[in-house]
């Protein structure tokens, strides 16, 4: 029904015109014409129906005496007589008792079939004939019953006279109609059509200045007088609306510009990192994943790199952000043109890279590429005068064999870096099923770190150091040890990077320093009054604003007095020239502390920043005196070290020494301590105070290099 009425819509109006026409004109002849019919065929059919009931009255009246004397053949001869009616196809005659008594078929309907007994009493019209059972009555008594059947042929055929004769006049009526709508719709639907179609072509040619005509002073007059006014009116807007249009055409490039310059710069952004411009993270986690979709369909393989720098962090707060940043860009350069153009360099935040090698033959390959990109890191940079040495921690992972997701592959790279950054930086390693069990080590030892700290499973242990003048115990260097209650001792390489790490250091290092306190407190009340502590910090320590503070509460607490500890700061430490830095080393020294640099010659910084803080120490690191007196390099830089120590007049300290030898060729360089197992390891406060005893008890100049193993 939907589409009809969707048809009808569609078509011309000269159409729809004619087809309301012929509508209305072909309901009109149908609701005629089938009146007409039925109330022929009402009459007809009634007239047949009292026609024959009329006949079997006569029939009844007529075989009364037949009936009444049993006369068959009487009764025959009057239904013989129905032979003058050509539509009768038989008749019949019961008695009384309903047998049949006497029966006619015309010739003209030999085959039709006459009951054996009367029916109910009445009449029954069919499609194909009309039966009337009429009973013979005498008196109201029933005497019999008469059967008439007639053909309704006449009347099927008058019924399809009439049919065609409607039909006839409903063909000739349609086509009067259609010639009178032609010719009435075309005085009215020309005009709207001429109309319609200067409509579409002002619409399609824009052409405003075109007027319609006007045929009459009617409503359609009207119309085109309203049509015209209007393309009169928008003619006029037209124009204003062109000048308009050029110019905001003009504003629309321009904006449509500048709008394609910053979605360019956002999505550039998006992408890449705002410092290096190298992809970031999240380009290069897709640039993993389209590559590992591509080597998955050709089998290959390919490798991720995971590069952390060392030191960053120190150049960072030493020498600022501005030093950093430059840095970093300079480090992403160098790294950029250690690739092929379609492997990819990526920073992933920080100090950390990433390189994608998108094929790669095997470990061969990713292993050329690692060495060209230490190698790259290797040559110095001058930044602002400073002459910096940049190395970096490189972790490999290769696809298949290292893992089949991007994450994996990622989440191992991390874990080989770590690693290697672990055996001392510098270097590059490959993932491995180990790695993994030692990354699950590491984190079950953090959190039996994390108890140890809670529960103090921590004991202080101390280590002499000799004065080279009298041979006598200067002080001990108070060491942390860590009893774990089912492992034993735990090796403090294993278990002080991890405390740094996680910023544990900073809650060992005041229990260290709160037990050197109350030691000291201990064997200065037993008259040991040359005795004093030394005690390292961490560099977490330096970024508290509050250190001082701290460190006065636990002298109070325990008695101590500052005269009494010498506290070490790393090289490292010293190098980081934060105000914060500076500022607690200020406020150390004016409580009374002595300062002392530990692991001297380690670090890259330039000697002339000594000067610049109130140290009263230099440790010389023990990596100098390991090959002493035989390596010359090694002797050279020692001696420099003492003798600019000497020219800066602070205390000179050797660690490390572990023969006869050594300490014979130091004594000659004139420091003014030694430390190391040549005396003593490190021991518990019980040994440490009985070999304090011993030395007292001896000269200084025999006891200058008496080991520990040789007094106990």
């Amino acid at each position: 029904m939907s589409r009809a009425f969707n048809w009808i819509k569609e078509l011309p109006i000269s159409r729809k015109l004619t087809l309301l026409m012929m509508t209305t004109a072909a309901v009109a002849l149908f609701l005629g014409g089938v009146a007409f019919v039925a109330n022929d065929l009402f009459v007809k059919r009634s007239g047949m129906l009292s026609q024959q009931a009329t006949l079997a009255e006569i029939v009844g009246l007529n075989s009364i005496a037949a009936l009444d004397f049993d006369d068959a053949r009487s009764a025959r001869e009057t239904l013989t007589a129905l032979e003058a009616d050509p539509e009768v196809m038989a008749a019949a005659i019961y008695s009384g008792q309903d047998l049949l008594f006497a029966q006619y078929n015309s010739p003209g309907f030999p085959d039709t079939d006459i009951p054996a007994s009367p029916g109910i009493a009445g009449q029954r019209f069919t499609l194909d004939y009309l039966e009337t059972f009429q009973p013979v009555l005498v008196r109201d008594q029933k005497l019999g019953t008469v059967f008439i059947r007639t053909s309704t042929n006449d009347w099927y055929v008058s019924l399809q006279r009439n049919f065609l004769t409607g039909f006839a006049v409903m063909a000739i009526v349609g086509l009067i109609s259609l010639a009178l709508s032609h010719v009435l719709q075309r005085n009215f639907s020309a005009p709207v059509l001429e109309l319609a179609g200067l409509a579409r072509m002002v619409s399609r040619t824009r052409s405003y200045s075109l007027r319609a005509r006007k045929y009459s002073e009617d409503e359609l007059g009207t119309l085109v007088d309203d049509f015209n006014a209007m393309l009169e009116e928008i003619e006029q807007r037209d124009m204003k609306l062109s000048e308009y249009q050029q110019g905001l055409e003009r504003e629309v490039q321009s904006r449509t510009a500048d709008l394609q310059q910053l979605t360019e710069r956002l999505e550039h952004q998006a992408h890449h990192d705002s410092l290096t411009g190298l992809p970031n993270r999240k380009r290069y986690k897709e640039c993993c994943h389209d590559t590992l979709a591509e080597r998955s369909r050709d089998g290959g393989q390919f490798a991720v790199m995971f590069l952390d720098l060392e030191r960053f962090k120190l150049v960072n707060d030493s020498l600022g952000h501005h030093v950093g940043d430059r840095l970093l860009n300079i480090v992403a350069r160098r790294l950029r043109n250690c690739v092929r153009e379609g492997d990819m360099v990526a920073r992933q935040g920080g100090d950390e890279f990433t390189v994608l090698l998108r094929s790669v033959s095997g470990y061969e390959d990713a292993t050329s590429v690692a060495e060209r990109i230490l190698a790259a890191l290797a040559p110095c940079i001058e930044l602002e005068a400073h002459t910096l040495n940049i190395t970096g921690s490189i972790g490999i992972s290769l696809y298949p064999y290292n893992g089949t997701t991007v994450d994996e592959l990622l989440r191992h790279a991390d874990v080989a870096m770590y690693a290697a950054k672990s055996k001392g930086g510098n270097g590059f390693l490959f993932f491995s099923d180990e790695m993994r069990t030692e990354g699950a080590e590491l984190l079950s030892l953090e959190a039996e770190l994390h108890r140890a700290v809670d529960e103090q499973q921590f004991e202080a242990y101390y280590q002499p150091i000799i004065s080279a003048h009298d041979g006598r115990v200067r002080s001990f260097e108070a060491l942390v040890r860590w009893r774990h209650p089912t492992s034993g001792m735990v090796s403090p390489g294993r278990f002080i990077p991890l405390a740094e790490e996680t910023g544990l250091i900073t809650e060992i290092d005041e229990w260290v320093f709160g037990e050197a306190c109350r030691q000291v407190v201990i064997w200065r009340k037993k008259h040991l009054h040359d005795v004093s502590m030394t005690v390292n910090l961490s560099s977490r320590q330096f970024s508290r604003p509050d250190l001082s503070q701290r460190l006065e509460a636990i002298l109070n607490e325990t008695g101590a007095t500052s005269d009494a500890i010498e506290l070490e700061i790393t090289e490292g430490t010293l190098m980081h020239q934060t105000e914060q830095v500076q500022s607690n080393l200020m406020k150390l020294k004016a409580l009374g502390f002595r300062l002392a640099v530990d692991d001297f010659g380690t670090g890259y910084s330039s000697l002339s920043y000594l000067k610049r803080f109130p140290l009263d120490r230099l440790k010389v690191d023990q990596s100098f005196v390991q090959d002493l007196p035989h390596d010359q390099d090694n002797a050279a830089i020692t001696q420099a070290v003492i003798a600019m120590a000497r020219s800066l007049r602070l205390m000179v300290t050797v660690e490390g020494i572990e023969t006869e030898e050594q300490l014979a060729f130091l004594q000659d360089l004139g420091c003014d301590a030694f430390q190391g197992f040549l005396y003593s390891q490190p021991v518990s406060a019980d040994e440490a105070e009985r070999y304090l005893y011993s030395r007292v008890a001896q000269s200084s100049a025999a006891a200058a290099s008496a080991p520990l193993h040789q007094q106990q």
